[in-house]
């Protein structure tokens, strides 16, 4: 069965960004077999997260390890099953788990994080 993965990268072909820094997501869809596309490219909207903060009634940062911009990302990355990334600090780490998503700090090349995640979830499934 297929599972969702979310990257962070500049270009699509290497993990390469922090979390915190990371202004879009891409999106891939990995079979078990290991074969995988990416599927999509989702963009954070900073009037979604500003939008959001309004509602809670605090600052809004659009970017980082606040809490507002936090939700955001976990709702925007809520069908994905891992994260890969170059970096991620504690409390974002802590916050997507919270939501499902696993967060991992993957290797550059993208086709080795992949092999290495799809391993990882064939074991822990």
């Amino acid at each position: 069965m297929a599972y969702r993965v979310a990257i962070t990268s500049s270009d699509g072909n290497q993990i390469d960004q922090h979390f915190g820094k990371s202004k879009s997501f891409y999106i891939l869809e990995i079979e078990e077999t290991g074969e995988w596309e990416t599927i999509e490219l989702r963009e954070v909207e900073a009037s979604k997260v500003e939008e959001l903060a309004k509602k809670l009634g605090v600052k809004c940062e659009c970017a980082g390890h606040n809490d507002v911009y936090l939700n955001y990302v976990s709702s925007l990355l809520g069908d994905c099953t891992y994260l890969l990334t170059s970096q991620i600090g504690a409390k974002p780490y802590n916050a997507l788990q919270e939501n499902n998503i696993n967060s991992l700090e993957a290797p550059r090349d993208l086709a080795v994080a992949i092999e290495k995640v799809n391993s990882f979830h064939l074991k822990t499934k």
